[in-house]
């Protein structure tokens, strides 16, 4: 049996398990987000060292297997926890957290149990502004029959609603009080400039260490410093620098040093980087270097070069690693990759070619064969090795894949949307084949069944025989919510025991939904004698429909659901039914007093079309907007920043704030061919091109709903888009609009 066959099971039992049949799991508030390497004027300004960044360019792996994404992204119920509410932000949150003057403020959460005994409760509040101030985290003590403060949470804010600062002390009787605090400062843009961090000893307030950042004319970080305090005064501990191109702001140039434990600056990674020109993130060009120790200076170390054709796939791939004896770029492991691809995508051939000897050789090949089998698409990729001088090759791989034919060939191709997959393998032992995948979908192109099998025994040794590893049912409703997962142990899983193709059941999930596919409930059982769903856990959600989500404050800021919640639960399975375990969210029930005006903006789309009812009101003041059709066109809905809120052409709602609402219409005549003076408009490989577009030119790509879901003023003859599906792309200039349907594959 083959060495590496333990870990290709593992891998695959991580990769079938994470499926867009399963609904990803979400915390509703968002945990503490972990430090992030981005650079994002929004965010905090990390310079990035790019020196792993560019082999993920290229796409054409050939052992790699997983199950489509679904389409639509369902969130998993979360049950929180205090961790999740310990804190606002790491410094990457150190940006605006204004709120909006709203009906409903949430006060607190409160966590019970089925016997309705209190186990915690979380206290939020705010400012004037609507900006938190305070979060005390409290967990119940039985003995004083009240809540008792574990942690406290303090925010201050600036003018313009940034954090200027956050700060919490512990309670510890143990070992004492201890705490720590976050200190933010910002330019006149408010972009932050330094961070200083306290730890709380002893009562007092210690300094530990600061960063200081520079930016250029748009906004990008180009210098960051930090500091350590040792107890006396501050000394430099790192620097880094970058450089971003124009228009695109994509990085250039990052140098970066630190101290190390000795006390001497070490090099952490020098990149010059090179991009084609477009708003695409393609690079062309990577020359890295490293820190010699010896010398105390850079010297090269790898060059990667990269080409594109005119679908924006990876033709070429050439890593060049600098040999510091010879003093060129012939070091181990050099050599490129040529990749060439039929017409709509699918690829044909690579061969990967070592330099030798400043010679390029072949080292290995993947060919693809194409060809229809029983309608479907298939194709057999075979891997060949050659021996040292490229000279002649022997096959030691092949791998043959059929594709569901409800999907375009290279769709279904580059998703991974395989009916049957088997791999076979030959490193001088002769033929064995590795592992197989079947997969049945319905009529909608969702998976149904997905199967894997191993050609081993009981014993983990090759056998030749196709033996059941794991496997998962899917059932849907008519919304294309996934409403249960039934998942299956094989006869490998279960211990040898039964035939190969044996199937024994060990998990289900069952998930419901509301009217607006938001999910309500989860539910997971077991089958501890591999027939009989037995109950194990679950958790879910009740919402207010009448109070959508944009009407709160609240808490973090990282509430994302559609409406008001006013429970979540956790469920634990007592055998026979679920025991259900209560959080409670509670809100503030009177309308926050303002005597502010707000102002509504209403427009119709396209502008030949009528909308009324706009103006200037007084906060809660109860207005209806109109919407009224032109000649061959008929009203669809009511958006907001491009989402959909009403689909009522009379449409009532009370003014809580700003709003600006555009009234949609589908016009009869507004889709067709498109004339040859005019925009042509085509997509290819998440990029949509634009063929006599005008300067300053609003392109609109809108979804089959209605809605806007990227709107942007180009010049450019391309725009980057990477969702899938069928959209119509609008194009105003000068008050004519233009219209034009895309498949996006």
């Amino acid at each position: 049996m083959k060495k590496t066959l333990l870990l290709f099971v593992i891998v695959a039992m991580l990769t079938i398990s994470h499926t867009a049949a399963n609904p990803r799991n979400e915390n509703y508030f968002g945990k503490r987000p972990e430090k992030q390497r981005t650079i994002k004027k929004e965010n905090a300004p990390v310079i990035r060292n790019l020196s792993y960044y560019t082999e993920h360019q290229k796409k054409n792996d050939v052992l790699k297997t997983k199950l489509p994404e679904n389409e639509k992204k369902e969130k998993d119920l979360f049950s929180i926890t205090m961790q999740d509410f310990s804190g606002l932000s790491d410094f990457s949150k150190a940006k605006s957290m204004k709120g909006e003057i709203t009906k409903y403020q949430m006060d607190s959460v409160i966590f019970i149990d089925q016997y309705g005994g209190n186990i915690w409760k979380i206290e939020l509040l705010y400012d004037e502004n609507f900006w938190p101030i305070r979060q005390k985290n409290m967990l119940w003590e039985a003995f004083s029959m009240s809540y008792e403060i574990a942690e406290d949470w303090n925010y201050e804010w600036n003018e313009d609603g940034y954090l200027t600062a956050e700060w919490t002390v512990i309670k510890d009787f143990l070992w004492g009080d201890w705490g720590w605090k976050d200190v933010y400062h910002y330019n006149e843009d408010n972009l932050c400039t330094e961070w200083v961090k306290l730890d709380y000893y002893g009562g007092d307030w210690v300094y530990t260490d600061s960063i200081t950042f520079q930016y250029d004319e748009r906004g990008n970080p180009i210098e960051l410093v930090a500091y350590a305090y040792d107890g006396d005064s501050w000394y430099k501990s790192a620097e880094e620098y970058a450089e971003y191109d124009d228009p695109y702001d994509r990085q250039t140039y990052y140098e970066g040093y630190y101290l190390d434990w000795n006390g001497e600056w070490v090099g952490e990674g020098k990149d010059i980087i090179e991009w084609l020109d477009n708003p695409v993130e393609r690079m062309t060009h990577t020359h890295n270097s490293i820190w010699n120790s010896t010398t105390n200076d850079w010297e090269n170390w790898r060059i990667i070069t990269q080409e594109w054709n005119e679908d924006l796939k990876c033709t070429l791939q050439e890593f060049l690693f600098w040999d510091p004896v010879d003093e060129d770029w012939t070091g181990m492991f050099s050599g490129h990759s040529i990749m060439t691809f039929l017409e709509d995508g699918r690829p044909d051939n690579e061969c990967w070619w070592n330099l030798t000897g400043g010679t390029f050789v072949k080292g290995y090949e993947l060919d693809c064969e194409w060809e229809i089998y029983a309608g479907e698409d298939q194709v057999t990729k075979k891997g060949y090795r050659y021996n040292a001088d490229g000279t002649s090759k022997t096959q030691e791989y092949e791998m043959i894949a059929r594709y569901c034919d409800f999907y375009q060939p290279s769709y279904a191709y580059e998703n991974e949307l395989y009916t049957y997959f088997i791999e076979s393998l030959d490193y001088g032992g002769g033929w064995e084949y590795d592992n197989e995948i079947n997969r049945i979908f319905d009529d909608k192109g969702r998976i149904t069944f997905d199967a894997q099998y191993f050609f081993i025994d009981e014993n983990w040794a090759y056998s030749g025989v196709k033996t059941a590893f794991i496997a998962g049912r899917f059932a849907y409703d008519n919304d294309d919510n996934t409403i249960e997962q039934l998942w299956e142990y094989g006869t490998l899983m279960n211990y040898g025991y039964g035939e190969p193709e044996d199937w024994v059941n060990f998990s289900k999930f069952d998930y419901e939904y509301d009217d607006f596919r938001n999910m309500l409930r989860k539910y997971r059982y077991t089958y501890p004698d591999g027939t009989t769903p037995t109950p194990d856990w679950g958790d879910g959600v009740d919402y207010n429909h009448e109070i959508p989500g944009s009407l709160l404050i609240t808490f973090p800021e990282h509430y994302d659901d559609p409406f008001m919640m006013t429970y979540l639960y956790e469920y634990e399975g007592n055998g026979v039914d679920f025991d259900e375990l209560v959080k409670t969210f509670y809100y503030s029930e009177k309308i926050v007093e303002s005597n502010e005006e707000y102002t509504i903006t209403v427009s119709a789309n396209p502008a030949t079309c009528s909308a009324i009812g706009g103006g200037t009101f007084e906060f809660g003041t109860e207005i209806t907007i109109e919407a009224t059709p032109c000649e061959d066109c008929v009203f669809v809905n009511w958006t907001e920043n491009g989402i959909p809120v009403s689909t009522d052409s009379i449409y009532t709602f009370a003014v809580l704030q700003d709003r600006d609402l555009v009234a949609n219409f589908y016009c009869k005549d507004a889709i067709g061919d498109i004339d040859a003076d005019k925009v042509q408009v085509y997509y290819a490989q998440d990029v949509i091109y634009f063929k006599n577009i005008l300067p300053n030119t609003l392109v609109q790509v809108v979804d089959v709903m209605g809605r806007i879901i990227i709107e942007n003023t180009i010049s450019e003859n391309s725009m980057p888009f990477t969702q899938k599906g069928i959209y119509i792309v609008r194009l105003i200039n000068n008050n004519v609009m233009q219209m034009q349907k895309i498949v996006a594959y």
